[in-house]
């Protein structure tokens, strides 16, 4: 089981935490816990995911993954929102995919840098951005592409 958890002033912003997390909660029902905190803050959110690992992406995932991908940069192209951008059905479709994604998603973060960082930590319940590095898109990009080196993702 992983959990993410929603920090105050992190890249994911209030908004787009609750986005994510509805959508968990809505793709795997069974296999999502929600914690909020009161005695923390009201904008602490925790999630817990308790699926199973998933399979190496198949054929068919490399071409719904390829699909989802063009359909939301060409969707999103003009938002400035990263919460609309995170927020948007396809994206969410990604993250739904689960463990198959993550070497597709590190390989277009390597080919064509963009805004996957939702998506991975939401799917790997994991952010190995160091906290200094938040909304460096550069080193944020280096830290996940190094993340999936070393798990030889």
């Amino acid at each position: 089981m992983g959990q993410s958890t929603y920090h105050p002033g992190s890249l994911l912003s209030f908004a787009g935490a609750v986005c994510v997390t509805a959508a968990l909660l809505r793709l795997y029902p069974d296999d999502v816990t929600i914690t909020v905190d009161p005695c923390v803050t009201t904008t602490e959110i925790s999630w817990s995911f308790s699926g199973s690992p998933d399979p190496l992406p198949s054929e068919a995932d490399v071409a719904r993954f390829e699909a989802l991908a063009d359909r939301w940069r060409h969707e999103t192209l003009d938002l400035s929102s990263l919460t609309e951008i995170v927020a948007h059905p396809a994206y969410l479709s990604i993250i739904a995919m689960g463990k198959p994604a993550t070497p597709l998603l590190l390989a277009e973060l390597e080919k064509r840098p963009t805004h996957w960082f939702v998506a991975l930590a939401a799917i790997n319940q994991t952010n190995p951005v160091p906290a200094e590095d938040a909304g460096n898109f550069k080193k944020m990009t280096e830290a996940w592409l190094r993340w999936g080196r070393q798990r030889a993702i």
